[in-house]
């Protein structure tokens, strides 16, 4: 029986420990340092280039835009603002001569807006 055991134990330590790790890196330092300068400097130079463009307007056509007509230079203003409980407020914004009635409630972490309808002149009475 002690035979046995020792031949068990020479083939546990005849298998190899495992997969040895490689020691060396699979890219040298200096291409890594070349790479990331390429890299930085082709960064440097597409932000400096859409600058430019940017500057001389030739990104107009591309760049987002708000909901505002192109010669619609009005800003927003609040005509008026109610707190209607602890939690909601009713706010009227105005732009130009469109109005709209923002609700805001604080615990449902949500907003609505409603254009307001504009009262038409002539026709007898307001919308």
């Amino acid at each position: 029986m002690v035979q046995g055991g020792g031949i068990a134990l020479a083939i546990v330590q005849a298998t190899p420990s495992g997969l040895p790790f490689r020691t060396e890196s699979a890219v040298s330092m200096d291409r890594f340092v070349l790479a990331m300068l390429a890299v930085s400097l082709l960064l440097a130079a597409l932000i400096a280039a859409l600058q430019v463009a940017r500057k001389k307007g030739w990104l107009n056509g591309v760049m987002f835009r708000s909901s505002a007509v192109q010669g619609d230079r009005s800003e927003l203003s609040l005509r008026a603002s109610r707190r209607v409980s602890a939690f909601t407020s009713v706010h009227v914004l105005a732009r130009g001569e469109q109005e709209f009635l923002v609700v805001e409630s604080v615990r449902g972490a949500t907003a609505q807006i409603h254009m307001l309808p504009h009262a038409v002149q002539g026709q007898g009475g307001d919308l």
